[in-house]
């Protein structure tokens, strides 16, 4: 008799990732709804931030046998079971992408600081209680409280086209005038005065599209280009003529300049402010 060869089944699962749903909430163009209905899913699920940690990289862990490379019944794929910093860094965008601020606070950020401020390192991971795993003196958690305070916080983003200061802060943060935030770290530094002026001097040259948020709605504003020699240029095409922009809301009560081109050099500074 010839023997015959096993074929190995394919077991296919919905493990239900929470990496690429969080993203889709955070960078696609979902609908409100849809969006809301992602994170309801994620926020029910049984390993979603344990005492206000990270979140399970997904909602059904992998089998070690069934679904990884370890090829042992009865055991787990040990990154299943532990909560990760990226996932953390989409669900902060998601929420952010929502304007979620206490979502993003209660569920992200407050328990992270609290660690790091009373311990400064953090281990690699938290288990499904919420307490640390896996390698100590770790510099992922304390990263990820850096990133989140730059992109998500106070909204500082530098792409390779566009500058956005689009910040979320807490309505206690706010003024009867407005908001107000001063981001000062390395070589990055955004004044935000309440909501008729903004500076900001950040490493970023060649062009760029502006986007700012949070401004006086329904108001004329003047954008500069101020070079490191202390000339005034215009934001398009550097001329001493300065542009006038009327701000208006948009579909999420934000207030946007947009459309605002610069080219810019090395140290440049961006000034805006209400005529």
């Amino acid at each position: 008799h010839e023997e015959e060869e096993e074929e190995e089944t394919l077991i296919r699962k919905d493990f239900v990732d929470y990496d690429s749903n969080l993203l889709a909430v955070a960078f696609a163009n979902l609908s409100r709804s849809d969006s809301e209905k992602i994170l309801g899913r994620i926020d029910g699920g049984a390993y979603s931030h344990p005492n206000g940690t990270s979140t399970y990289c997904c909602e059904t862990p992998y089998d070690g046998y069934d679904d990884c490379y370890i090829k042992e019944r009865g055991t787990i794929c040990g990154d299943s079971v532990v909560t990760m910093g990226r996932i953390a860094w989409a669900d902060a965008h998601a929420r952010k992408r929502l304007g979620r601020t206490h979502d993003f606070d209660t569920l992200i950020l407050d328990g992270l600081q609290q660690r790091l401020n009373s311990r400064t390192w953090l281990h690699e991971r938290f288990d499904k209680y919420g307490k640390e795993a896996r390698s100590p003196f770790y510099f992922e958690y304390p990263a990820l409280a850096t990133i989140l305070l730059r992109e998500v916080r106070y909204g500082v983003n530098i792409g390779l086209t566009s500058i956005e200061i689009d910040p979320l802060l807490t309505s206690s943060s706010a003024s009867s005038s407005g908001l107000e935030f001063h981001y000062h770290i390395g070589n990055v530094h955004v004044d935000f005065f309440n909501w008729t002026h903004v500076r900001m001097q950040l490493p970023a040259f060649g062009h760029k599209d502006l986007v700012v948020t949070h401004l006086k709605p329904d108001s004329t504003f003047n954008t500069q280009v101020i070079r490191n020699n202390g000339r005034i240029g215009d934001a398009n095409d550097h001329k001493s003529e300065v542009i006038s922009i009327v701000t208006d809301t948009n579909s999420e009560g934000k207030l946007r300049i947009e459309a605002v081109h610069l080219s810019l050099l090395e140290n440049d500074v961006i000034a805006i402010s209400l005529v």
